[in-house]
Parts: C-alpha cells; sequence; structure tokens
C-alpha cells in the first residue's frame, strides 16, 4: 500500500484529504493500492501551495502544485511560507509560469494551473457533477461578487474593477442577479441584488450564464472562477487568462473586457439574446476536460509510479 498525505496552508489536512477523495477520485480512476492519510507515517507528500503544518518528505517523494498566481510578500518568503519555495522542497512543481516562480528551475513543471472547485465538495462530488446533466436552467445570468470599494489593502485593481461593473450593471437596471457579501453597504437598491449565500452553488445551478473575473490576468492561470461554471452546466462569462481559449474549448464560454466599461456592459446586455442550449456540448467536453486532464488525485498518481511528469504534463 502506498501511503500519500496532503497538505496545505489554507486548510487542515483531515479536511484536504476528505475534499480530494470527493473532488477528484471516482469509481474509475480510483487505485486501491494508493492510500490517503493524515498521520505521520505517510510515502509520499503533496504540498497544494505551501503547508504550515510542520510536515516534510524527502525531496524526490515530494510533489508542489502551486495555488497562488505570483509569490507573496518577502516576509512570508523569507520564512518560507509561499508558493515560490516550493522548488526546494519538491521533486516536482506545477506552476503555470515559471518566469513568475524564479525562471527555469528543474523542478518546474508549466502547466494550467491545477486547481480544486469552490463548491460543497461533501454534496456536490465528482460524482455528482459528471452525473448532472440538468440543463433546463430557469433564470439567466448571475453575477457572484462581494461589495468591495473602494479598494481595501491587498486587493488588486481587478477586485476594484469588478465592483465597479456591478455597480453599474444595476445602475444600468441590467437583470443580473447579484449575489454576495456587504452590497446593503452600497446604498443600492434593486430586486437583483440577493445578497450572501452559503454555499457558491446557490448563485449558479439555476443560472445559464455567470459572469466571473479572476484576481489577476496570467498566461494559463485559471481557476474556480472558470470552471465552477462548467461544473454547474453554466456558461462562463470570463475575463482573465488570455490563452484560457487553449485550455477549454473556446467556444464553451463568453469572454468580455473587464477594463472597457462599456464593451463590458454590452457584452453583458447581448447575453440576454443568446441561445444558451448552443453551449450544452460545449459545457460538457469542459467540464469533463476538467476532471480529467487537470485532475489533481491522477497527477499524484503518475507522481508515485515514476512518470516523468515535466514530458506529460508541461504545456507545449
Amino acid at each position: 500500500m502506498i501511503k500519500v498525505r496532503f497538505t496545505t496552508w489554507w486548510d487542515n489536512d483531515y479536511n484536504l484529504k476528505n475534499r480530494i477523495i470527493n473532488s477528484f477520485i471516482t469509481d474509475e480512476n480510483r487505485d486501491d493500492n494508493i492510500q490517503l492519510v493524515t498521520d505521520n507515517n505517510y510515502d509520499y507528500l503533496i504540498y497544494l501551495g505551501y503547508s504550515n503544518h510542520g510536515v516534510s518528505a524527502a525531496k524526490e517523494r515530494s510533489l508542489g502544485i502551486t495555488m497562488e498566481p505570483t509569490k507573496t510578500w518577502e516576509k512570508d518568503r523569507m520564512a518560507g511560507y509561499n508558493d515560490y519555495d516550493l522548488y526546494k522542497k519538491c521533486k516536482y512543481v506545477f506552476v503555470h509560469d515559471k518566469e513568475l516562480f524564479g525562471g527555469n528551475r528543474e523542478e518546474f513543471v508549466v502547466s494550467p494551473s491545477m486547481m480544486i472547485y469552490h463548491m460543497d465538495f461533501r454534496k456536490h462530488t465528482i460524482n455528482w457533477h459528471l452525473k448532472n446533466m440538468n440543463f433546463n436552467k430557469s433564470k439567466k445570468v448571475s453575477m457572484i461578487i462581494r461589495y468591495r470599494t473602494p479598494r481595501k489593502p491587498g486587493d488588486g485593481i481587478l477586485c476594484e474593477q469588478r465592483t465597479k461593473l456591478a455597480i453599474e450593471i444595476i445602475k444600468n437596471k441590467i437583470p443580473v442577479d447579484i449575489y454576495g457579501k456587504d452590497w446593503n453597504k452600497s446604498g443600492l437598491i434593486s430586486r437583483h441584488i440577493k445578497g450572501p449565500i452559503d454555499d457558491k452553488f446557490e448563485g449558479l445551478i439555476d443560472y445559464q450564464f455567470s459572469i466571473n473575473s479572476e484576481n489577476t490576468i496570467e498566461q494559463n492561470y485559471i481557476t474556480e472562477k472558470m470552471f465552477d461554471s462548467f461544473l454547474t452546466n453554466v456558461v462562463p462569462v470570463y475575463y482573465g487568462a488570455t490563452n484560457a481559449g487553449n485550455i477549454y474549448n473556446p467556444d464553451s464560454f463568453v469572454t468580455y473586457d473587464l477594463l472597457n466599461m462599456d464593451k463590458a456592459l454590452e457584452t453583458i446586455e447581448g447575453l440576454f439574446k443568446l441561445n444558451y442550449m448552443d453551449y450544452r456540448d460545449l459545457i460538457i467536453e469542459s467540464k469533463r476536460r476538467y476532471f480529467e486532464k487537470y485532475n489533481i488525485y491522477n497527477v499524484v498518481k503518475d507522481f508515485v509510479y515514476g512518470v516523468n511528469l515535466k514530458e506529460k504534463y508541461t504545456k507545449k
């Protein structure tokens, strides 16, 4: 039995193990020779970003998958608490852009981001998402965004700009349902301001389209901002990685320009004229691509069985 432990900074290892099991393992790809563990008796260690749990393993038996778009603050870097330094600990480190993580290191596997979806994995597992073929959507467009303006310390310009976009959507009376915290502080009144939700799933499952934006624009950096929509059979209305169309079928999502307000509003108004069912098969294709090609568990299986990850996963 090969024992594998996952670790990270954003959750405890017990919850992380359960998230991996529910989010990426099916009857088809399950390997009964691999056991996921949370104690200190493990053969391989998988870092999802840096870990602050005091665990370690030999470099040859450690794999790193970066979770953040770029290196974090210098004080954290000096303490070893960031994705930037994973190459010191791991045989392979998955990065979306090697230049942002220090250049051409032998440990780097340059690949589109390997990320975990941001919905309740206990209710909506990989098996649930793959079997969900409900395209009978009762609502047209949603946007899930916290009201954050003026810009808070640590926010990027895109956080501020997408809040401005949501405000303009409301002011222009475009019937997009807005979900998220703190809109009661905006001073705006609209029946389309729906308020906070406990699970992102609630703001997606009944909708045909959903507007989203990455926190930063970098090659290969695609997060749940896009694929959470695919998993709930929603067409993403996306602003993010400029090569997203090389990673997922470009016809399975709609792009807009967040930094050009007039054009962004024009694109969003145009959503109400689109035929959602034209996207059905394309959404299914992109959903399956996420679970098959960008499946963290599949990468781990290859790693423990000695597959050359650079040869198999490096994006050409």
